[in-house]
């Protein structure tokens, strides 16, 4: 009989607890390297990324008697990340769309800013917020204060 290996969850979750259910009579081991290492099992193991658990019964004379492996996966500890890399003072009618950049995480989400792009702006100053939430209710927010100001450039020829 090979150990049973359970998670707490299938969705996505910030972590998981493994719960394995060993053979009597043996020694219970787990590795979450492979193999590389294993320790003793006593109580359920908690894991913060996504990771392959691997367990095994070991006789007395250290023979593997059963193995049993799961992949973990659906684990999402990290927090979105957004940003605003605008520059101080921006030139009126520039196409710049916000946010500037984000990276969600395994788990997926949505953005939201106060402005689509910085091109609808007229001549003024402007609080720019951008929010990004994960679909585990992570949160990130960006706010920066910008100024729009006329172009003191015009192409040649207007």
């Amino acid at each position: 009989e090979n150990p049973a290996i359970t998670i707490d969850s299938t969705d996505y979750a910030e972590s998981k607890t493994i719960s394995i259910s060993y053979p009597q009579g043996y020694t219970n081991e787990y590795s979450l390297d492979y193999g590389k290492t294993w320790n003793s099992y006593s109580e359920p193991i908690n894991v913060t990324e996504a990771t392959t658990i691997i367990a095994r019964t070991i006789d007395a004379n250290k023979n593997v008697v059963s193995t049993s492996s799961f992949t973990i996966d659906k684990v999402d500890s990290k927090t979105p990340e957004i940003n605003l890399d605008l520059e101080d003072e921006i030139t009126v009618g520039s196409d710049i769309p916000l946010p500037t950049s984000y990276q969600q995480t395994k788990s997926g989400g949505t953005y939201e800013c106060n402005y689509s792009n910085i091109n609808v702006l007229e001549i003024g100053e402007y609080d720019i917020t951008c929010t990004i939430t994960n679909n585990l209710n992570k949160t990130s927010s960006v706010s920066k204060h910008v100024i729009i100001k006329e172009n003191n450039n015009p192409e040649v020829g207007e």
